[in-house]
């Protein structure tokens, strides 16, 4: 969850630490301000998604898929 104090730390120092050091491939940074998610992939330009986020891991059978809109009525209480 991004923060005003720390947002340019979080998608700066902090991703490419997550994924270059780490070796996490794919980094979603939820923007609860904007009503949004930023989608980082591993060699991919990133994505900012505000109407449906979808994840679909390598053997899963279907993927995880998420109402950006509802997400956030239901994290804010609305």
């Amino acid at each position: 969850m991004l923060s005003g104090s720390s947002r340019r730390f979080d998608l700066g120092v902090k991703l490419d630490a997550y994924s270059t050091r780490v070796g996490v491939q794919t980094v979603w940074i939820v923007d609860h301000k904007l009503r949004e998610f930023h989608v980082l992939e591993r060699g991919r330009a990133p994505i900012v998604e505000r109407e449906t986020v979808q994840w679909h891991p390598s053997g899963a059978p279907h993927p995880l898929a998420i109402d950006v809109k509802e997400f956030f009525r239901n994290a804010l209480g609305e």
